[in-house]
């Protein structure tokens, strides 16, 4: 009797110790990154932390794709070093932390300007 190829594959794999193959949500967060559809991609890959919590390449992918969408992506990026201290997990919590820190800056400015104190710094005061 003849199994179907999918099944081979998949006992093949199993019976090599490889991890299975990428949820398919990891696969489509790929493919929108490569289209560089941030946003689509971080939703992917946000669905993908669900499935794999504990895969550093889709938490890294998550914190990647949510920096490029101009999303907060520190938690993403954390629960990447914790899973893995690789340089590329804490440059992008570097990135993250330098991003957070660029939209803090961001909103006391346009608070400045529209006059708002309660960002610390509104109309006529100075450091």
């Amino acid at each position: 009797m003849r199994r179907p190829p999918t099944l081979s594959l998949v006992l093949l794999v199993s019976a090599c110790g490889a991890e299975p193959p990428p949820p398919e949500s990891a696969a489509l967060a790929y493919r929108a990154a490569v289209e560089a559809e941030h946003e689509a991609a971080a939703a992917h890959y946000a669905d993908a932390t669900e499935a794999r919590p504990d895969d550093v390449e889709v938490w890294t992918g998550l914190a990647r794709e949510r920096l490029r969408a101009g999303v907060d992506a520190m938690d993403a990026a954390q629960r990447a070093v914790e899973l893995d201290e690789s340089a590329d997990s804490q440059e992008l919590l570097g990135r993250a932390l330098l991003a957070g820190l660029g939209d803090a800056s961001s909103e006391e400015e346009r608070a400045e300007r529209a006059g708002d104190t309660t960002m610390g710094g509104g109309r006529g005061s100075r450091p």
